[in-house]
């Protein structure tokens, strides 16, 4: 039973790795920026500095 707990554990890294770089690029792959896209359907615009 210890060694099955260690071995989905060490398999959480790379699944855990793997979400995290998807998630990375397809907010990379939103057109704009994604405090735009978000309040896109409130009416309320981004005012940039």
């Amino acid at each position: 039973v210890h060694r099955y707990i260690t071995k989905r554990m060490l398999l959480m890294i790379p699944t855990l790795f793997g979400a995290a770089l998807l998630v990375f690029f397809l907010l990379r792959a939103i057109p704009g920026d994604v405090c735009e896209v978000r309040l896109a359907g409130t009416g309320l615009y981004v005012d940039e500095a």
